[in-house]
């Protein structure tokens, strides 16, 4: 596998997750309806105008339960989607690239902050896809794949949760990262 300049390890990953974390729970407090200052905050970049509320298909797969820049448990800033799908249901890749990071083995931590088991996909831009909270992945690192292949299936790993009951929300946290800039962008925006 060819060398990629600034390729992510899966400390970067733990150190953007941790801030993403830290962001949500710094503006806790502030989950009110009132403006979010991000100026601060460097790995996330303001919601779009367009619209992405709850209830929008994204690409078929679901309703977005959570839109970029939404708030979730853990985040009051969310910098991708959420997606409701069946447990187990097929996740496309909405990009071709190569696979550069599998997560797996995780289980349901309602209580801890994680992404459970995830892939990483990297664009030929150089923009990492992140489908996280998945029950398993179908695709290995190192692996070419072409928009449209299946990457994994839906699952409740991590820190998933559903409003309506005390169980795993089964969805697809889908987030975009650019490498170069250094923050999360509004997939809808991107893969218009």
């Amino acid at each position: 596998m060819a060398e990629f300049k600034g390729y992510p390890t899966t400390e970067t990953y733990k150190d953007i997750a941790s801030g993403s974390f830290k962001l949500g729970k710094s503006l806790a407090s502030q989950r009110s309806k009132k403006a979010v200052d991000l100026s601060k905050y460097e790995n996330v970049r303001q919601a779009s105008q367009e619209p992405t509320g709850s209830g929008t298909n994204f690409q078929d797969l679901g309703p977005i339960t959570t839109p970029y820049g939404g708030s979730t448990n853990y985040e009051a800033y969310h910098p991708g989607i959420d997606v409701a799908m069946a447990q187990g249901a097929s996740i496309p890749s909405t990009v071709g690239g190569k696979v550069t990071e599998v997560v797996g083995g995780k289980k349901w931590t309602p209580d801890t902050p994680s992404f459970g088991n995830y892939v990483v996909i990297q664009d030929e831009k150089g923009n990492f896809h992140r489908f996280s909270h998945l029950s398993n992945s179908f695709v290995e690192v190192g692996q070419d794949v072409v928009k449209g292949t299946s990457v994994g299936s839906a699952g409740g790993t991590g820190s998933t949760y559903s409003q309506h009951n005390s169980g795993p929300g089964y969805h697809l946290d889908y987030r975009i990262y650019d490498l170069a800039k250094k923050y999360y962008f509004n997939p809808l925006t991107y893969l218009k």
